[in-house]
């Protein structure tokens, strides 16, 4: 049974709405690793023909967020700790590319959210930074394999239960990192989202390693 959606809607979703609606139920934990999503089902929460949910569930599999199986439906997958070497890896090399092309173009960035936020709410942020910091760069390819790597990694972030204070800290690096995309200090800004990504991976990979550690324990 699939979870997460109040299958409520004001309007008919469009094929990229039904998507993004996929895509957050998947990166915000609502689907956990090994459950099953069966299309005629999820088109009936959404309230849609099944058509843009079989494109989406296609378009999933093939970014590996899920995997198909023969007369049961697609299983969303886990988090392997060798996949999330290689987003992390993928990650640093493109959007270290990113913010030097960011940091030298001239433009006012909005400030950052501030105040008291909920563990949901920090992680939205990791995740927006990393999608909105680029936006006035012309859309390429590689903005496009971003955002997928930004949902692997909000998935791990959830899966692996980052602290609150962790959060936090992450939050105050994307400060520090908007600070030199205003000031167009390209070394600089390169040099703190290197930081930042190695932050994140360092602390998403200990906890999966734990997780692991764990498991082989029970067996």
């Amino acid at each position: 049974m699939v979870s997460g959606w109040d299958g409520q809607t004001s309007r008919k979703l469009s094929r990229v709405d039904v998507l993004r609606q996929m895509q957050r139920l998947l990166v915000t934990g609502a689907w956990r690793p090994g459950q099953v999503v069966q299309e005629q089902l999820l088109a009936a929460e959404l309230n849609v023909s099944k058509t843009p949910v079989r494109e989406a569930l296609q378009l999933m599999a093939l970014q590996g967020m899920v995997k198909p199986v023969s007369r049961v439906g697609y299983i969303v997958t886990g988090i392997e700790l060798a996949d999330m070497v290689e987003v992390f890896q993928y990650r640093i090399l493109l959007e270290t590319d990113l913010i030097v092309q960011r940091a030298a173009l001239p433009g006012v960035l909005e400030a950052l959210p501030g105040g008291q936020t909920d563990r949901q709410t920090a992680m939205d942020l990791e995740a927006d930074f990393h999608r909105t910091i680029y936006l006035p760069l012309e859309p390429s390819r590689r903005q496009a394999s971003l955002s997928v790597l930004v949902d692997q990694t909000s998935r791990a972030i959830i899966y692996v239960d980052l602290s609150e204070s962790l959060l936090a800290l992450l939050h105050n690096e994307h400060e520090q990192i908007r600070d030199a995309v205003i000031d167009r200090d390209v070394e600089l800004a390169r040099s703190l989202m290197v930081v930042h990504l190695s932050h994140l991976r360092d602390s998403v990979l200990a906890k999966l390693r734990q997780q692991l550690r764990e498991q082989e324990n029970l067996l």
